[in-house]
């Protein structure tokens, strides 16, 4: 799989990435409290990469980011609007926020890689004749390998019987 040079932030994909990995960390939360949010983004990332043609690890970073300083935001006092947002985010200390904004970003990122791989593992076809001809070795390998094994000193079998059923495996 190549990935192009150069990237750009689609619009749409950046609005359904904000609503799946958006709703992903509301749900982990609700499920979750302490670490809900970075797993539910991590499964909306998934969500995302596995629902798409295309790779869209930035847009799916950049909505984690998003998501989280939106439960930061209205973690403030319930009913004073955006005054109260910004003094919620205001009181995190800034290398919280950072470490918690890098944590967001690395979660949403690696789950659409995540979801991307799965994609790819699910609809990339297996070729059959491959393994089945590293599971099977050639009658001529385990023939070579009986001369060497009677030829190293080892006494043949003289039971019937078993020769009668290494003969069946060599077919």
């Amino acid at each position: 799989m190549q990935l192009p040079l150069t990237s750009r932030l689609s619009a749409t994909t950046f609005t359904a990435a904000l609503c799946i990995v958006g709703s992903g960390a509301a749900v982990g939360l609700a499920i979750v409290p302490r670490v809900g949010t970075v797993v539910g983004m991590l499964v909306g990332g998934m969500i995302l990469g596995a629902a798409g043609t295309t790779r869209p690890l930035t847009e799916g970073a950049v909505a984690a980011v998003v998501a989280q300083l939106v439960v930061l935001a209205a973690a403030g006092v319930p009913g004073v609007g955006l005054p109260g947002a910004a003094m919620a985010l205001s009181s995190v200390g800034l290398g919280s926020l950072g470490l918690s904004l890098a944590s967001s970003a690395a979660a949403g990122g690696f789950g659409v890689h995540l979801g991307d791989d799965l994609r790819d593992g699910l609809t990339t076809p297996i070729d059959d004749t491959a393994s089945h001809e590293r599971m099977t070795p050639p009658p001529e390998t385990v023939a070579d390998r009986n001369r060497s094994s009677s030829e190293q000193g080892s006494p043949p079998d003289t039971e019937p019987e078993r020769e009668t059923i290494r003969g069946s495996a060599d077919e």
